[in-house]
């Protein structure tokens, strides 16, 4: 009998779904519509991001991917899912995404802030990631761009791994490295994320049915707001800031360097500006690469085919529902997008699946990449000094192909993050054969 009655609500659950349910109008495959297995089943193969992308090929621009979510493509929307209007109240993160009180706290962190406490976060973090304050740090950034080009010329023609980010970015946030470039070895904590990450991931679609020592941040803090942000919130961000801008800087930093690698024409060009702008390393500062145009749309482009998060990324709608594109969506339901089928979409990107990095010269599609105030972190302009740093080093001092066995490096699976392979690289000293 226990078991009769269970089938009977499960029936019962899924003809709701397909056919009652407020979002039953919306388009989508009948297990997708019925059941959220259909969802846990490609976050568990880790590969959300091409399965999401054929249901907007077959489907179209909007699209359920749950019983009580869906997806759109159109920019458009974006504001409408993720924007802030001044005293308006916001659209809900997803909460079985929500972060608030991992730490046992119950405090607020700048990714679950209410708006008016997240614009405080957000204001006071931003001195330690402005222009001005990276800038003061720029000989933390060149000891560790140097550290990268010493360990490539001793390694030179044979593939090397490179340990980058995390030794750049927990220096500005802990005044003290992780040593991986030195070492070559991750530290604990490195490998602890990228392990963690994945559990996390299945976690957040089940879940739908120490003190830290932060000088730097504190330091570039304006005196009269020290006290504004006291050390717990700091504590609680610094994960976030660290995930937030040495993973940005890992997938901008290996996502370019593949797509160079692999393009001739592009690769040429952007030697060219390199190495026409800078006759010797010193001449490569934040402010001089900052200048060259081309090295940036090939970073936005690069950004566009490969971004740091390809999972999908809802809200939940407001208790009285709202109006998109003409259609009423009702309380409660997930709204959002998944930017890898978004970026790619042949509606808003010419040759959508191509790299070519043009595109950015003449177009304002640099308006695609601020779809979320909450993704755009001040450690996302970190990433792109680091990689701007890095590629313009090692462009005017080697010359680089991809080896064979990295040919399909791009084909990953997806977590929270991408799952990234080793990408495996010749490299021969610019002037020798």
């Amino acid at each position: 009998m226990p078991t009769t009655h269970a089938a009977l609500l499960v029936i019962h659950r899924i003809i709701y779904n397909v056919y009652f349910h407020p979002l039953s109008s919306f388009p989508g495959p009948f297990w997708v519509r019925a059941t959220i297995l259909w969802y846990i089943y490609h976050i568990y193969h880790a590969d959300n991001h091409l399965a999401v992308q054929q249901l907007h090929l077959k489907y179209g621009p909007v699209v359920r991917v749950a019983p009580n979510e869906f997806l759109y493509l159109s920019p458009n929307i974006r504001k409408s899912i993720f924007g802030y209007k001044p005293n308006s109240p916001e659209n809900i993160k997803d909460p079985a995404q929500s972060m608030k009180g991992y730490q046992g706290s119950g405090r607020d962190t700048i990714l679950t802030a209410p708006c008016e406490e997240h614009g405080k976060m957000r204001r006071l973090l931003s001195h330690s990631f402005s222009d001005k304050a990276l800038k003061e740090q720029e000989p933390v950034f060149a000891f560790y761009v140097d550290l990268v080009m010493e360990k490539l010329h001793d390694a030179c023609v044979e593939p090397v791994d490179i340990f980058t980010t995390f030794d750049v970015i927990d220096h500005l946030v802990f005044a003290k490295p992780f040593d991986c470039l030195s070492s070559t070895k991750y530290h604990f904590w490195v490998s602890f994320f990228f392990e963690t990450v994945r559990a996390i991931t299945l976690m957040r679609s089940l879940n739908r049915e120490r003190p830290l020592i932060i000088p730097t941040l504190m330091r570039l803090l304006p005196k009269d707001e020290q006290g504004i942000l006291d050390p717990e919130e700091l504590e609680l961000n610094v994960p976030i800031l660290i995930a937030a801008g040495s993973e940005t800087t890992a997938t901008l930093m290996s996502g370019a360097t593949y797509f160079i690698g692999k393009d001739p024409r592009v690769y040429g060009k952007l030697v060219k500006e390199i190495r026409s702008a800078f006759k010797t390393k010193e001449e490569i500062t934040i402010s001089r690469v900052g200048e060259l145009k081309y090295l940036s749309t090939v970073l936005d482009e690069a950004l566009r085919l490969y971004p740091p998060t390809p999972t999908n990324r809802s809200r939940m709608l407001l208790p009285q529902g709202t109006t998109m594109e003409g259609q009423y969506i009702p309380d409660n339901a997930l709204v959002g997008i998944n930017f890898y089928a978004a970026f790619r979409s042949e509606s808003k990107f010419h040759h959508g699946e191509e790299f070519v990095p043009e595109r950015f010269l003449h177009n304002d599609h640099n308006d695609e990449f601020k779809h979320d105030r909450r993704d755009v972190l001040q450690p996302f302009y970190l990433a792109l000094v680091e990689m701007r740093l890095i590629m313009a080093r090692l462009l005017s001092e080697f010359d680089f192909e991809i080896l064979p066995k990295s040919d399909r490096w791009i084909d990953q699976k997806s977590y929270v993050v991408w799952a990234k392979p080793l990408l495996m690289v010749r490299l021969r000293p610019v002037g020798k054969a």
